[in-house]
């Protein structure tokens, strides 16, 4: 009985993890909006390339973060000629980075902080073991266990 009331404890805790009263809305797009293709849409914001480049990094926690990391910086380290006068890295061309899970840490620094990514994020996320320190963090201080952001 005692195991039964903790399971769905248990349960319920992780459960209410999932809720959140929070409610995002993305904006519908306009009907002009609709009708353009994507390198149209990309023109718009001052993006006018022959080509097109989007990244997209899948999941699976830190080897994904690695993967997407070192996609990343051998872009960076791949030269493209743009004419007689210009070279510049391939990341440098890069339009969209779309992500989840795993893949998001990487996009989500480079996003935040951008060549940061290159100088600090295997020290400050690959080389860490991350999940050790929230677990950590949440078991030291039991206030964490009530607290909701």
């Amino acid at each position: 009985m005692v195991k039964a009331s903790l399971l769905i404890c248990l349960m319920v805790v992780l459960l209410a993890g999932c809720a959140n009263n929070r409610q995002f809305h993305n904006n519908p797009l306009s009907e002009q909006s609709k009708r353009l293709t994507v390198p149209e849409r990309f023109e718009q914001y001052g993006r006018n390339d022959d080509v097109t480049i989007i990244l997209t990094f899948s999941g699976g926690g830190t080897r994904a973060a690695a993967f997407a990391y070192g996609v990343m910086k051998g872009l960076r380290e791949t030269p493209i000629q743009l004419n007689a006068n210009n070279q510049v890295s391939m990341l440098s061309l890069v339009d969209v980075i779309s992500s989840v899970s795993g893949g998001s840490f990487t996009s989500a620094y480079y996003g935040l902080f951008g060549d940061k990514l290159f100088t600090d994020f295997e020290t400050d996320f690959l080389k860490n073991n991350v999940q050790s320190r929230l677990s950590r963090r949440l078991l030291i201080n039991p206030i964490n266990w009530f607290r909701r952001s």
